[in-house]
């Protein structure tokens, strides 16, 4: 047996399935990547698969924030997108990201993963 090979149950990928708070499952990234788009497509070109993926510090983070009442959760939505595309060299305004937030919030109507219906009722 080759010792360099060795494959245990613990170093593979294991599905990870969440719920969000109405019971439906959704992808996070698709409605941010295409809100992005949609509002800042326009004023420039950005890597958004790669923001979509790094917003979740800041959004961490304003959370926290939130929580211990240092910012509204108003302000929230304008710190969570004003910081991450900072980190990418952009800077918007402050009325720029409420409205970047109202389509993130509304753009697609529905979020849900195509294939996935009756997966709940399964699982339970």
């Amino acid at each position: 047996m080759n010792e360099d090979i060795i494959t245990t149950n613990e170093s593979k990928a294991k599905p990870l399935i969440c719920f969000d708070v109405d019971d439906t499952l959704y992808m996070r990234s698709q409605p941010f990547i295409e809100a992005c788009r949609l509002c800042f497509g326009h004023l420039f070109t950005l890597p958004w698969e790669e923001v979509s993926a790094a917003r979740f510090r800041h959004w961490d983070q304003a959370f926290e924030d939130v929580l211990s009442k240092t910012i509204t959760l108003e302000e929230s939505y304008v710190v969570r997108i004003t910081r991450t595309l900072q980190d990418f060299g952009q800077t918007i305004t402050p009325e720029q990201a409420i409205a970047f937030d109202h389509c993130f919030k509304n753009y697609p109507a529905d979020r849900k993963i195509p294939g996935w219906s009756g997966i709940v009722s399964i699982m339970i």
